[in-house]
């Protein structure tokens, strides 16, 4: 895998304009030459996605509220946040509901397809979660002990790389065609050509943990790792000591949902003890689950169950682009009802608040991961000028924290009941969303 990751990492220049990571054309590397790599390895490389996203799922809230900035926050600033966080999830139930349905249209158009009942969940799973949440989907279905647990992994997989592509693509026509309509007076700063060309230098290296020396920046980094794996192994612990008692209803619960439990008040106590919060890092958090979650999305590709993906070319085809459409004109169209001031959309009757950047952001997360939407934003944004980058961070983590836990409920529901009390319960969360953002829309601001 490491070697393929190398292939990866080499490929990546030539597709600069689409950013394809390398962990992504690694894995698609090591798809294509599979043929020389040994059976028991793949079905490895299968269940490797399920294992290492369960430390990045877990480190999640490390170092969360430990550089918070007091009086920087506002009544405008809290209610730009709100409004970001219930367009996420309109559009995470838009996409859930169209998988549904599209499921059940055909079962009874195609029922020689035999489509398992959680079918379709993987293109909401792919488009909002990225190649990691292949891994996440794959273990919690093998741990439910689904037989179709690879299939599901590989599908969604599958939907992450759709959305990737598809979704930096739609982007970027997004904002050459906002430009030219509104003369960008809605964009900061017009795309400048080494952003738009790929090319822009990256930045300084942040210090890490306030160290000086490499041999104390090893230790910060070991400091970290060791805390996300004792919260990983204490999780597993209280798995398995739930579900060696039967505990009712929680003994169904994935084990990041128990990494989480546990991390939360590791997180908190860490916050208490000033000598020791110093010395925690989100940045090199950051790279080490960026260095799991890489190898999680290689791994996840390089092992894509092909057959049965192919099986199901039709409906993935159908989801995708239906998938595609609705959440573009879901996301764009709220976001500037939420923030463009006037039916043009343009900022300069001081009312707007960067309505195609808040939805750039958003339409980068629904269809591919954060640092996507992060992209989009530095495409219509270069210079960063707007608040929309830290008010997406915090509804992106508002919205990962809480999407975690509502995925087994979610799940349960595909599972065990019927179409229309899916419908009724992906319908009652996306609704509770548009109240949340209606209310947050109505609420008087002060800039």
């Amino acid at each position: 895998m490491s070697v393929f990751y190398l292939i990866g990492t080499a490929l990546a220049p030539l597709f600069r304009r689409l950013y394809l990571p390398a962990s992504v054309l690694g894995g698609f590397a090591g798809l294509c030459l599979r043929f020389i790599i040994p059976p028991d390895w793949v079905t490895i490389w299968a269940a490797l996605p399920g294992l290492l996203m369960v430390p990045v799922v877990t480190a999640s809230p490390l170092g969360n509220g430990l550089d918070a900035s007091p009086g920087q926050a506002g009544v405008k600033k809290t209610t730009a946040i709100i409004k970001m966080f219930a367009i996420l999830y309109i559009a995470s139930g838009v996409q859930i509901l169209i998988g549904i349905i599209l499921r059940e249209l055909f079962n009874g158009a195609m029922p020689e397809l035999q489509l398992y009942k959680p079918f379709g969940y993987e293109m909401a799973e792919g488009f909002a979660g990225g190649h990691g949440t292949a891994g996440v989907i794959g273990n919690y279905y093998k741990d439910l002990g689904l037989p179709y647990w690879e299939t599901a992994q590989g599908l969604t997989a599958t939907y992450a790389t759709i959305g990737l592509i598809a979704g930096i693509l739609i982007g970027i026509v997004t904002i050459n065609v906002y430009v030219r309509r509104h003369n960008n007076k809605s964009s900061s700063s017009p795309l400048a050509g080494e952003v738009r060309w790929g090319v822009t230098p990256p930045p300084a290296p942040p210090a890490r943990g306030g160290e000086l020396f490499v041999s104390s920046k090893k230790m910060n980094y070991t400091l970290h790792l060791a805390i996300i794996l004792a919260v990983c192994g204490i999780g597993y612990l209280l798995m398995y000591l739930v579900k060696s008692n039967k505990v009712p209803v929680i003994n169904q619960l994935p084990i990041w949902v128990y990494g989480l439990v546990v991390m939360y008040p590791v997180n908190a106590l860490i916050k208490r003890v000033g000598a020791f919060s110093r010395h925690i890092d989100k940045d090199v958090k950051n790279s080490i689950t960026g260095s799991f979650t890489d190898y999680a999305i290689l791994a996840a590709i390089a092992s894509l169950p092909v057959r049965g993906i192919i099986a199901y070319w039709l409906p993935v085809l159908v989801t995708a682009v239906l998938g595609l459409l609705c959440t573009w004109f879901c996301i764009f169209g709220i976001a500037r009802w939420a923030f463009g001031g006037d039916k043009s959309g343009k900022t300069g009757n001081g009312k707007a608040d960067y309505p195609l950047e808040r939805g750039l952001t958003i339409w980068g997360t629904m269809t591919g991961v954060f640092f996507t939407g992060l992209m989009l934003l530095k495409l219509a944004d270069p210079e960063y000028k707007s608040r929309v980058q830290e008010d997406y961070s915090i509804s992106f983590s508002m919205t990962t924290l809480s999407g975690f836990i509502l995925m087994p409920l979610t799940v349960s529901f595909l599972l065990y009941q019927g179409f229309w009390a899916n419908i009724a319960l992906q319908g009652g969360i996306t609704l509770i969303a548009i109240i949340l953002l209606i209310a947050a829309s109505r609420a008087k601001t002060e800039p």
